[in-house]
């Protein structure tokens, strides 16, 4: 990669990805490195939407990354920005001994994620408090070094086919989700050795590294996807963050794995979950509340419903599985909501208003 002289240098040219996509070349570290950017049809501007950072892996490129995680197609359907940027030689300094020259060279990749946030939030209108990171592989440790360098900026990352192997030490809690195939002989699931003997955790210990810094607590929340592939979860945690390992039934090209689970739209309906300020959006309850307890729900297994305390009359409720989709409920109360849900399969559940805002997460055992 040819260097430059230490000045800054931005060079915007269209790049034939979609009509909506750019390339942008800039000066990090007296090297001169390349992000694409892709906006939605529906950005115009007048809005701050979120921003996702994807990553590539080791031997990958930007646009091996866009035609492969499905983050491009995502961000039409949900309306965020995402970012590919290119790694040095084809490779990311994820932390430790892992992977190529990138590491060699002791290249500071953490500034440069950083450098395009920053660009990102002169050019366009971004959320600044929703902007993600996630990434495959290499790309995976690359975005779980953000989540631990750079917490004051993510709010959420989620990670492919690598654990974090970089120490430990966020300065705040940070929401991390990570997928894992059973049958990935490249990164192994059990954990082991890069080739140069340095070693790497398993999944369950990055699973359980992440709750330790997280400060989570109680026992992980266990659900069932297709077949063995399965998600944990730790929901009581610092700033109201979550951490979860989702163990597929994969090789290490995760994404297409063994029954087409769609893991992109899981990642984005976990990160998407949380904000820096506050982590996950809350109700903000009317000044006529102040003073009372906040709202709260729990499961009542005698009767099989949700009971819902200290919701403001006229406020609208909605329900979410795990997957993010939407729980049919039938006519709502007031104030004291007692609602029959009979049929709902066991798992976690998430209260929301009608505008989005978390109010609470139940448990149906």
């Amino acid at each position: 990669m040819r260097r430059l002289p230490a000045v800054l240098l931005i060079i915007s040219a269209l790049y034939c990805l979609t009509a909506a996509s750019e390339r942008v070349v800039l000066v990090h570290d007296s090297l001169e490195r390349f992000f694409d950017i892709h906006t939605p049809p529906s950005y115009d501007g007048s809005t701050g939407v979120p921003l996702v950072i994807d990553i590539h892996g080791y031997g990958g490129s930007a646009n091996t990354q866009q035609n492969y995680s499905g983050f491009r197609e995502k961000a039409d359907e949900e309306g965020f920005i995402v970012v590919w940027p290119g790694g040095y030689q084809h490779s990311w300094n994820g932390g430790l001994a892992c992977c190529g020259a990138a590491v060699r060279d002791s290249i500071d990749d953490v500034g440069f994620i950083r450098k395009i946030v920053e660009f990102m939030k002169l050019g366009y209108a971004i959320d600044t408090t929703r902007i993600y990171a996630t990434g495959h592989s290499n790309g995976s440790a690359m975005a779980q070094r953000v989540a631990n360098d750079a917490s004051d900026i993510f709010a959420a990352v989620a990670g492919f086919a690598l654990m974090l192997i970089a120490p430990p030490n966020p300065s705040q809690a940070i929401a991390v989700i990570n997928f894992h195939g059973y049958d990935d002989y490249t990164i192994e699931y059990d954990g082991g050795v890069f080739q140069n003997d340095a070693s790497y955790p398993s999944a369950q210990e990055n699973f359980h590294t992440w709750a330790e810094v997280n400060n989570c607590t109680g026992t992980p929340v266990e659900t069932t996807l297709v077949g063995s592939s399965k998600c944990e979860t730790y929901i009581t945690c610092d700033d109201n963050v979550e951490v979860t390992l989702c163990s597929i039934e994969a090789g290490h090209m995760i994404y297409s794995n063994y029954h087409n689970i769609d893991l992109t739209t899981m990642a984005w309906n976990f990160m998407k979950q949380f904000t820096l300020k506050g982590r996950v959006t809350h109700l903000n309850t009317p000044h006529s509340q102040a003073g009372k307890r906040s709202p709260r729900c729990y499961w009542d297994r005698r009767e099989a419903s949700l009971v819902i305390r200290g919701i403001p009359p006229g406020i609208h409720l909605k329900i979410y599985d795990c997957k993010g989709r939407e729980i049919s409920l039938p006519e709502q109360g007031k104030l004291t909501r007692k609602i029959a849900l009979p049929e709902i399969a066991p798992g976690t559940y998430l209260v929301k208003t009608g505008m989005g805002n978390l109010i609470n997460k139940f448990l149906k055992q």
